[in-house]
């Protein structure tokens, strides 16, 4: 997914990897690493593997946790990016635009 999404080449956004996202939860300041993040659209994207069905609820309270910081979540699967890249990264368009359309209230 790197090689897909690095160096601007999704309509432009620029996308890092590895991303601290810092918050902040009644009074306790913490950070979570995200797997990739767009900061320009506050775009986070986690990738999960089999280990993420085991921890369903601590994902969605992280994602619960990001929201409340301005972040969105998109959440794809290895299968999918090992097996649907393409429909991976047409996930990512669609919600980049939805993110700017939301955004800018058209």
């Amino acid at each position: 997914l790197w090689k897909r999404i690095r160096k601007e080449q999704i309509a432009g956004f620029k996308f890092l990897r590895q991303y601290p996202i810092f918050y902040n939860v009644m009074g306790h300041e913490s950070f979570f690493i995200a797997d990739f993040c767009c900061p320009r659209c506050r775009l986070v994207i986690e990738v999960d593997g089999p280990i993420h069905e085991l921890q369903m609820e601590r994902d969605t309270e992280r994602d619960r946790i990001l929201s409340l910081a301005g972040y969105t979540t998109l959440r794809i699967t290895n299968v999918e990016i090992q097996h649907h890249i393409g429909t991976a990264l047409r996930r990512i368009r669609f919600e980049l635009s939805r993110l700017l359309t939301d955004r800018h209230g058209e």
